[in-house]
């Protein structure tokens, strides 16, 4: 917008000089004057869009535009005293010395002198021009109490933004020593856990198997005896270590774990058959029972090889939905889909696995709309025992 200013500013000045030349008569500008007004014009506006950026030639070219205006006055001819604006605010706008505002100054006290004794038509022309020079000179100045300002504005931002990369690096290093004396502290319970339970435990049985070892051979039934309390004993130790390394383990491991397999599974998936896989998952995610990550694992198997095998889609998206006490499996993709779905035995196997775990299943399809699977499971429902719990760790 401030270009543009300038630029209209520009091009006014030309026109009330080329248009002196055209409408003024003959004889009151000789064709030197002209010649010389065609220079300046020349001249500045190479200065303007070539070499604003090259100071030599700024100086050299405003130097010139001074010389060839003093030809000019020295000569009383004051009617192409208008095209020194450009001159002034060319001065204003490129040159980075406080020179610059002499050099305005100069100019506008050099149009009022000589405005003064002349013919009121030309009096009008020096005051128009004065004019025109007073306000780009006050848009020059506001343009450059801006920058100033912004200047001011950028120094301040990178300040703050030194102060917070500062503040942000003694974070990292505090988080880490954090981090460190946390692993200390939770080494330490661990070894205090160890030397409770298992250093106890340990102990206890060989003493008793010290005891043992000495009336073996004089008392085989005490021994016997003896030897069935330190079973249950250690068995009870054995029970001890398992609660304490179930303490240690991460709640989130499971889940973690059964997420880390569906999206390897996924990711396989892509690579083998070119087709894009979208998986997500919500957040505040709960704990997933063994029997449910097995039904969500083998329901994303048997869409996926269903998928690839009749609907030849090219994207398949797969999100797993934890809701308060409900967790929501929903598939689909842009396949060719069918107008009647005719499960098979892989479909029916899942369908008989998900009404196991008290869990509802859906689909539906149509032709060019691709197929959509949705399976929602109940919190803590297990009815599959043991068997599936196995089954799952074997499998997967």
């Amino acid at each position: 917008m401030e270009n543009r200013f300038l630029l209209l500013i520009r091009y006014i000045v030309i026109t009330i000089v080329v248009g002196t030349m055209v409408l003024f008569p003959q004889g009151i500008l000789s064709s030197n004057h002209i010649v010389l007004a065609l220079l300046l014009i020349i001249n500045s506006q190479l200065r303007y869009f070539v070499f604003r950026k090259r100071t030599l030639f700024l100086c050299f070219s405003l130097v010139a535009e001074c010389t060839l205006g003093a030809k000019i006055i020295l000569d009383y001819n004051i009617l192409l005293l208008p095209i020194f604006t450009l001159t002034i605010y060319d001065g204003l706008l490129f040159m980075k010395t406080k020179l610059k505002y002499l050099c305005a100054s100069i100019f506008l006290a050099t149009f009022l002198f000589l405005g003064m004794g002349l013919p009121w038509e030309v009096k009008t022309i020096v005051y128009i021009s004065m004019f025109i020079n007073v306000l780009v000179l006050s848009h020059i100045l506001e343009l450059k109490n801006r920058q100033y300002e912004l200047d001011k504005l950028y120094q301040e931002s990178r300040r703050v933004e030194d102060e917070l990369l500062k503040t942000n690096e003694d974070l990292e290093i505090y988080a880490e020593s954090i981090k460190e004396l946390t692993v200390l502290q939770e080494r330490n319970r661990i070894s205090r856990e160890i030397h409770d339970s298992v250093g106890h435990s340990l102990s206890t049985i060989i003493v008793q198997l010290g005891a043992i070892e000495q009336i073996a051979g004089r008392d085989g039934q005490k021994a016997a005896i003896m030897a069935a309390k330190l079973r249950c004993f250690a068995k009870s130790g054995l029970e001890e270590i398992r609660t304490a390394l179930r303490e240690l383990k991460p709640r989130d491991l499971d889940n973690l774990r059964t997420l880390l397999l569906i999206e390897a599974l996924t990711t396989n998936f892509s690579k083998l058959t070119g087709i894009e896989v979208y998986f997500k998952f919500s957040q505040g995610k709960w704990e997933l029972e063994e029997s449910i990550s097995l039904v969500i694992y083998r329901a994303i198997q048997e869409f996926l090889s269903n998928s690839a095998r009749h609907g030849q889609p090219k994207k398949i998206k797969i999100f797993l939905h934890f809701d308060s006490e409900v967790v929501i499996l929903t598939m689909e993709d842009d396949g060719f889909g069918v107008e009647e779905i005719e499960p098979g035995m892989g479909l029916r196997g899942l369908a008989d696995r998900v009404h196991e775990l008290g869990g509802k299943i859906s689909y539906k399809s149509g032709p060019g709309k691709g197929f959509f699977l949705r399976i929602s499971l109940e919190r803590g429902f297990v009815s599959m025992g043991q068997r599936e719990g196995s089954e799952w760790k074997k499998s997967v």
